[in-house]
């Protein structure tokens, strides 16, 4: 499973802030959690993800599981995620 936060300094509050910081600092994160993946194919499967998600959720309710990954990294399961997140791990599925 994908867990991937988009931890950054400069905090955009929407997609399109920043050039689409937020958009980038997904597939980058997402991209170095998945290191069995080519550089290639990490972005393929990192932006497919993203689209998935972005045509589910607002940007808010991103931020809520990126807070959520934060504040819980140690602890995160496939199931807790699918069970508050489900949008997240449709997304994952549908891009695998």
């Amino acid at each position: 499973m994908l867990l991937a936060g988009c931890a950054n300094s400069s905090t955009p509050n929407g997609w399109d802030e920043q050039d689409a910081l937020a958009e980038r600092n997904f597939v980058e994160a997402c991209a170095e959690a998945n290191p069995d993946l080519s550089s290639a194919q990490g972005e393929a499967l990192c932006g497919c993800i993203l689209q998935g998600i972005q045509d589910a959720v607002t940007y808010e309710e991103f931020k809520a599981l990126d807070n959520h990954i934060r504040e819980n990294a140690g602890e995160l399961t496939e199931t807790g995620l699918a069970d508050g997140f489900s949008w997240y791990t449709d997304a994952v599925v549908s891009c695998q």
